[in-house]
């Protein structure tokens, strides 16, 4: 497949969690062009369509096997319940399309070997969207590691502290594979790629459902969405994993906090005593850390792309798909290390188990698979990997670009009212106030708008619809368009969105539930990430609830 060519894509599965795969897709237009779109519900699939400027060229289809099928389709991307991966896989596998798919792989331990299998057997591309590997981030962190300023690594200390989840039927472990197996993936993975060549030898771990249970109603985040008719999975734990050479890992999980939550950190100490550490590694406010010499020292990154600004993507998202493009291009059947990828899915089972039975979870017998050992074994020869790494700014500088960060940083993490009833409390904007905060933005001249392309920002709110219009680095707040000519973004927010952002909903949850609408001009509009991301956590200040 040629480099220049743009990848023709299918996607299976239009729900809530597409939209997050679309906006990193669209931003990335110059190597995919999206095709074909897949869902058991046709209105899920118009209402996706309608997102694209393609729409009426896109085939839309019921059956994922039609898709697969399409001469039109070149690679797929599987956004469906976890329950369904492995058949969809071996489908694509047997049609000889490549596929990207969702985390985790498969709800148990054996579905996750059986994807393994046709992988390596039959020669297929199959990469499992783990982002926050391929994350800026985490690239920085594994680099420092590999520095040898720890001389080595020996404990990992790990939490996630989030809100509940999106849909109902991730509490119902038969078609998610439970809590730990679907959100713990993640920071599992980083561990056991941090640790390899070492790999997991037990799990002993503790949890409960405090306050998610069958019956009740989950007054959090996403209370609108969920009554649980049905649960088995637990919404908190703690987990302990032993890895060969004494190495351990630990992991604090709660599913219980309300917005802002804290998300998620990472701690690697090294054998010298020295750390190196990751706070909010999912949000905006990421912090990198380290004590070498005696000396601590925090930075913040300097805004590398795959940054999750708004709240839009995983860390890492972009990167995975350029990676995925590569991969294409060179015909590459071997898209990540399966052994790092089966012990990650081995220690998120293990727990599942060890909660269970109260017991630790032996995993190098309990876990044993011959056939796939021996599929593995060409993965366990040390590999060179090269992370990208971006520079790191320190945060006690006196740099007015990061004093002006920090500062949105502190108020993004004052305490936030309860989540509001009505809309009375609830600033309106008007074109006067939006005025007042352009001013104070642009005070600073760390958004270069004069060097940037003309663009309209038309934001469409329940109370008015202003045009912010920047020409040559001149802001113009108008309530009428002046250039239809000029490049144009939209941001429609809909009256519960308004509501919902004012009181600490993250722009991801927002525009993967559809209360937020962005159409237009989206590669012109990247280059005014940084003010646009400036700008929300104005707005969200200037408008949340008034004492």
């Amino acid at each position: 497949m040629p480099e220049t060519k743009k990848i023709k894509l299918g996607i299976i599965g239009c729900g809530k969690h597409c939209g997050a795969h679309l906006v990193a897709l669209q931003e990335l237009s110059h190597l995919y062009e999206i095709t074909a779109l897949c869902d058991i519900d046709p209105t899920r699939i118009e209402t996706t369509a309608q997102t694209l400027a393609n729409s009426s060229q896109i085939f839309q289809t019921t059956d994922y096997q039609k898709l697969i099928d399409n001469p039109n389709v070149e690679a797929i991307i599987i956004v469906t319940q976890t329950v369904t991966h492995l058949e969809i896989i071996e489908y694509a596998i047997q049609g000889q399309k490549p596929a990207l798919t969702e985390k985790p792989l498969g709800i148990n331990l054996e579905q996750v070997d059986k994807i393994i299998q046709l992988a390596l057997t039959r020669g297929s591309l199959v990469m499992p969207a783990l982002e926050y590997r391929h994350s800026a981030a985490f690239g920085n962190l594994y680099n420092y590691i590999q520095s040898n300023k720890m001389q080595g690594t020996q404990f990992i200390s790990c939490s996630e502290l989030r809100d509940n989840f999106f849909l109902p039927w991730f509490y119902d472990s038969r078609l998610s594979g439970g809590a730990v197996n679907d959100k713990l993936i993640h920071i599992i993975d980083l561990i056991t790629i941090i640790f390899s060549p070492s790999r997991p030898i037990g799990v002993y771990a503790l949890g409960s459902q405090d306050r998610f249970k069958t019956g009740s109603k989950i007054e959090g985040l996403f209370e609108q969405e969920h009554d649980l008719d049905y649960n088995d999975t637990v919404d908190n734990a703690m987990i302990i994993i032993e890895f060969q050479d004494g190495k351990k890992a630990n992991i604090a999980f709660n599913m219980t906090h309300q917005m802002p939550v804290e998300g998620m950190s990472i701690t690697v100490t090294g054998t010298n005593g020295h750390y190196c550490k990751i706070d909010n590694l999912d949000t905006s406010d990421l912090i990198f850390s380290h004590n070498f010499d005696g000396v601590v020292g925090s930075y913040q990154l300097d805004s590398p792309d795959d940054i999750d600004i708004n709240g839009i993507l995983h860390p890492g998202t972009k990167r995975m798909y350029q990676l995925f493009a590569q991969m294409l291009a060179k015909d590459d059947k071997k898209a990540c290390n399966w052994r790092q990828i089966r012990d990650a899915h081995s220690i998120t089972m293990a727990t599942k188990l060890s909660i269970e039975e109260s017991r630790r979870v032996d995993i190098e017998s309990e876990f044993f698979n011959p056939e796939i050992e021996n599929l593995l074994s060409e993965f366990d020869k040390p590999v060179e990997v090269n992370y990208p790494e971006y520079p790191l700014i320190p945060i006690h500088t006196n740099s007015k670009k990061i004093l002006r960060r920090n500062w949105l940083r502190i108020l993004r993490h004052l305490p936030l009212a309860k989540r509001i009833k009505s809309e009375k409390n609830i600033l309106r904007l008007n074109q006067d106030n939006i005025s007042q905060l352009i001013t104070i933005l642009t005070q600073s001249s760390a958004y270069n708008l004069d060097k940037k392309q003309d663009l309209i920002l038309q934001m469409n709110l329940p109370y008015s619809s202003i045009f912010i219009n920047i020409q040559d680095g001149d802001i113009k707040i108008t309530k009428r368009l002046l250039n239809s000519n000029t490049p144009k973004i939209n941001f429609s927010l809909n009256e519960s969105g308004y509501i919902n952002f004012a009181t600490g909903m993250s722009i991801n949850r927002l525009y993967v539930t559809k209360q937020l609408q962005v159409s237009g001009d989206v590669q012109v509009a990247r280059e005014y990430q940084h003010f646009f991301s400036d700008l929300l956590a104005e707005i969200r200040q200037l408008i949340k609830v008034q004492k």
